[in-house]
């Protein structure tokens, strides 16, 4: 049974829309070494099309069936790198060679205080003492203390610049414009934020939000 002018339109759209989309992960897997993904997504699609038209509906090949590898920074690589152009700069931590092992993340006990998070612009005389006391106690750490203030900001250069390769791989692994940047931020808040209660010894001790979507807060 021929197909109607519409569904022609449709079939083609759809093809040209798939063919873009295609060429595009190429290009991200060519040009730009930060979307390892890209590379597996397109032998998928590339598949899936080797299948339809071999008949192959729903063939799962063994290529398909193999996990991709995660992306995670190679701890012991280290290096400067480019917080922009024409600025290099090293953030690497002391003894980098030799990484601690990794600590797996223990939840806080569901019984503990509940943080209670203010907007900004809410905050009273007594919050800000407590966050400038705990700030005060922060910046006085050592600088091979990882709770140290100088530590908690070379975080950001060390995963966003570019300063880590990336696992198995020469290629830099830099949190910005990925799907990681997201996650990434919040546990280094998340993290920040509990440092910060625990140098003055307040559990319940919360940052503050930026209430942007109301006169207030602007």
């Amino acid at each position: 049974m021929a197909l109607g002018p519409c569904k022609w339109i449709s079939t083609i759209t759809f093809a040209f829309l798939l063919v873009m989309f295609t060429v595009t992960l190429w290009s991200l897997e060519s040009n730009q070494v930060q979307y390892p993904f890209a590379g597996d997504l397109t032998k998928m699609i590339l598949g899936k099309l080797e299948g339809w038209s071999l008949g192959k509906h729903g063939v799962i090949t063994e290529e398909g069936k193999r996990g991709t590898k995660s992306v995670g920074p190679n701890m012991t690589s280290c290096h400067p790198s480019y917080g922009r152009k024409d600025l290099l700069v090293d953030c690497c931590p002391p003894g980098f060679q030799s990484p601690l092992p990794f600590v797996d993340f223990q939840f806080p006990d569901p019984q503990s205080p509940l943080r209670i998070r203010r907007p900004a612009h809410a905050v009273d005389v007594d919050y800000i003492a407590k966050y400038d006391k705990a700030l005060s106690i922060m910046k006085s750490l050592p600088h091979h203390d990882p709770r140290s203030f100088s530590r908690q900001a070379n975080l950001h250069c060390l995963f966003c610049t570019g300063a880590y390769d990336q696992q198995n791989s020469n290629a830099p692994l830099s949190i910005h414009r990925t799907w990681l940047f997201f996650p990434w931020h919040r546990m280094m808040i998340y993290f920040h934020e509990r440092i910060l209660g625990s140098l003055i010894g307040d559990e319940t001790f919360a940052l503050p939000y930026w209430a942007w979507d109301i006169p207030q807060g602007w």
